[in-house]
């Protein structure tokens, strides 16, 4: 009940992070776009401006009213005033807002040829103000914080020109391709700090959705890392797809009909002119402009001239966009294109001048160096954890009087082959293994944390037992994953304590090793790997299906991290460019699907390696036993060599025996040494018989105990290098493992006779 409980938390965790990542993107998706849409406006002279969306740039000066602020004695066109208290003490110190005012009054912006009048009042609360901290200061517990925009300060403003009379003011109220914004910035840097905080926020919302689908995976138990990591990157890049294709298509309408508004308002403007001077306004044509130009006075001619030049900047700059890949392939399906009037003149020698380069962005250039650390040391760990979790996957559980010399798979019940067992600190229940640590409270107010005071560990062997036998284990050095864990909370300390419980069924991943090959009976024992960073040693009273949800938990949100890296990394790279096109969310998509490549032949290929390395140690570790039992056969044909003087053909023949055997052991040819080992202990035999002395020799009765023994201990080791070879060659002959296989020469290996 408790499991279905914690799942159910959790599938109700990951529908709240889904919605929060739904909000957030929404909000990335509509900076992006704002900075599309600013982008598609043509810097020119306020003069040049007619009506619509309009990126001005010049000097503040007053319309005749300012505003006293609170900390300075400057007349202000706009200020905020900001007043926080102190509050808490020791670690709960914080700042709390007393007073948030801000007030504005109408200004005028002036470029030198042209004024504009600012309608900052109405839209106070509309537009976004970035403009300096003019006063800071503090008394006692208080902090006084004012921004203020004085006359003569340079600015961007970003808004909506209207025209009345012929004076141009800005306006912050009407529906447009705009967002309302006042700083003293200048507008490539205005928009850039738009499109990265329209980054930030797809990060947000793409990094929310992987927690969804993290915590879904938790909820839903899957632990297959291979169908995750697909299931992951395969909605992110959906979403990425999607966000980039409805972005180009909202863009591209975004354009026409832009694009459409300027053409009206031209032939507005246009029809003013020539109504003001008596001239026909149908059936516009070049000869019908030559000759509107001809009749106006020099301002107004220059004005003219200034209107069709900005319109046609807005041309080029639209058509540019247009022509992008995969602007053109979406503008050729939705059949968008732009004509230039013809009654309008074109200037073939005008250009658009690329964007500037905006300011150096120190933390993004952080966040891309961050966020490719991140991605390798997530990606490292990650793997690192799943390693044993596929190791797992990779063995076969077997029964007990199945196991074979190295690594095995069993599931059995604790029992002690005698003696008392361990009892638990905090639960006095009899156990095998159990840490127990003591915390205790320290510090205050946010610093509050548990401090390790004392952490015990005990154990002892015990015998893990099946229907079909038993074996020892030495829980020494394993990693014990444990459902007894008992807290118990006093006063400023906390008790927790981990056990493995008499009784217990047990999973047990470990290696396997003869505990004695002379004077004992050959039998096997678990125990750690004396070898650092050897075989895994997983000891667990949970199924195996629990253990592998416990490595499998890890290293997925590992990973998760990892994949929210290579995201952050091509989103900000991004940024850093200043190119915020949204195709760019196409390539972030590719980048994520080519991780996941990348991601999925490393696994493959790490668990090809292990598997092979498997079958070379079995090997190796067979050479070895095959060397100390050639030492043994040595030893005595030096002794026996004395008492074979009459029998010299037999000596030769013993003598020929032993050179071929070390062959083979340097060979490694098991097959080949059973029969050269079988053939020279026999006529070992028939010469102890021959002669009774050489019989009660110590060494000749020692061969004889040792020969028998080391058979059932080589015996042992060819069954589990026979195990290893088979599931090897099962994994290299399957697909999509054969390719890689071939593809980095991975030979098939032979079975040995048992």
């Amino acid at each position: 009940m408790h499991g279905i409980f914690k799942r159910i938390i959790f599938a109700a965790l990951a529908f709240i992070a889904a919605a929060l990542s739904v909000f957030v993107l929404q909000m990335g998706l509509s900076d992006i776009r704002a900075v599309w849409q600013l982008e598609c406006i043509a810097s020119a002279p306020m003069m040049a401006i007619l009506e619509g969306e309009a990126i001005l740039t010049g000097s503040t000066q007053s319309s005749g009213k300012t505003l006293q602020p609170r900390l300075s004695s400057n007349g202000a066109l706009y200020y905020r005033y900001l007043h926080e208290e102190e509050r808490g003490s020791g670690d709960d110190k914080r700042w709390v807002t007393i007073e948030d005012t801000q007030r504005a009054v109408d200004f005028i912006v002036t470029d030198g040829i042209e004024d504009v009048r600012v309608k900052a009042r109405e839209a106070l609360s509309v537009i976004d103000w970035e403009v300096d901290i003019a006063t800071r200061k503090s008394q006692g517990d208080h902090r006084y914080t004012e921004w203020a925009l004085y006359p003569g300060q340079s600015l961007t403003a970003i808004g909506w020109m209207q025209r009345h009379s012929g004076q141009g003011q800005l306006s912050f109220l009407e529906f447009g391709q705009y967002r309302p914004i006042i700083s003293r910035a200048s507008p490539t840097d205005v928009i850039q700090d738009i499109g990265k905080g329209g980054l930030l926020w797809v990060f947000a919302g793409l990094a929310l959705l992987c927690l969804s689908l993290y915590l879904l995976t938790l909820a839903v138990q899957l632990h297959r890392l291979i169908a995750y990591l697909f299931i992951l990157v395969l909605v992110l890049d959906l979403v990425l797809l999607y966000l980039g294709v409805n972005l180009i298509r909202a863009d591209l309408a975004d354009v026409q009909n832009r694009w459409q508004q300027q053409v009206h308002t031209m032939n507005r403007y246009l029809e003013q002119l020539s109504s003001a001077k008596g001239l026909s306004s149908s059936n516009r044509s070049l000869e019908q402009y030559d000759q509107l130009t001809a009749v106006l006075d020099e301002y107004d001619r220059g004005r003219l001239e200034a209107v069709v030049d900005y319109l046609q900047k807005t041309y080029l700059r639209s058509n540019h966009y247009l022509a992008r890949t995969p602007f053109n392939w979406f503008a050729a399906l939705e059949n968008i294109h732009l004509e230039w009037p013809e009654y309008l003149p074109y200037d073939e020698t005008l250009s658009i001048s690329p964007v500037p380069a905006g300011k150096v962005d120190i933390p993004y250039i952080a966040a891309v160096a961050g966020g490719g650390v991140l991605l390798v040391l997530m990606t490292w760990l990650g793997l690192k954890t799943v390693r044993q979790k596929r190791c797992i996957e990779n063995i076969p559980t077997s029964p007990v009087a199945g196991m074979t010399w190295g690594l095995n798979e069993v599931t059995g019940k604790v029992v002690l082959p005698g003696g008392e067992p361990l009892k638990g600190p905090l639960s006095d229940c009899d156990c095998v293994w159990f840490r127990y640590r003591e915390y205790e409270r320290v510090g205050s107010g946010k610093n509050k944390r548990w401090q390790l005071r004392t952490d015990q560990q005990e154990d002892m062997p015990f015998l893990l037992k099946d229907k079909s036998g038993e074996v020892k284990v030495m829980p020494a050095r394993a990693e014990i994953i444990t459902e007894h864990k008992e807290t118990r909370t006093e006063g400023s300390w906390r008790f927790v304590e981990e056990s493995v419980r008499m009784g217990d069924q047990v999973y047990l991943l470990g290696n396997a090793d003869v505990a004695s090959t002379d004077e004992q009976p050959v039998q096997l024992e678990v125990k750690a790997d004396p070898a650092e960073g050897g075989l895994p040693y997983i000891l667990s009273n949970l199924t195996e299906q629990g253990v592998m949800l416990y490595k499998a938990r890890r290293g997925l949100g590992l990973l998760t991290i990892a994949v929210a890296a290579c995201i952050a990394v091509a989103l900000f790279m991004q940024a850093l460019s200043g190119d915020f096109a949204p195709h760019h969310f196409l390539t972030t998509a590719s980048v994520a699907a080519g991780y996941l490549l990348v991601l999925t032949i490393i696994m493959h290929y790490n668990d090809l390696v292990f598997l092979r390395q498997r079958v070379r140690r079995n090997a190796a570790n067979i050479e070895v036993a095959l060397q100390r039992r050639f030492d043994l056969i040595n030893n005595l044909v030096r002794t026996v060599n004395a008492y074979g003087k009459h029998e010299k053909a037999l000596m030769e023949r013993i003598t020929l025996n032993r050179a071929e055997l070390q062959q083979q052991v340097r060979q490694a040819n098991m097959a080949q040494w059973s029969e050269k080992e079988k053939a020279m202990a026999s006529d070992i035999r028939v010469l102890a018989e021959q002669y009774p002395e050489l019989k009660q020799q110590k060494l000749m009765s020692r061969f004889m105990t040792t020969l028998e023994s080391q058979e059932t201990y080589v015996s042992l080791m060819k069954d589990g290098y026979n195990d290893a070879v088979e599931t090897y060659l099962s994994r290299i002959e399957s697909f999509p493992d054969v390719i890689l296989a071939r593809m980095c020469k991975f030979q098939k290996e032979a079975f040995t006779a048992v």
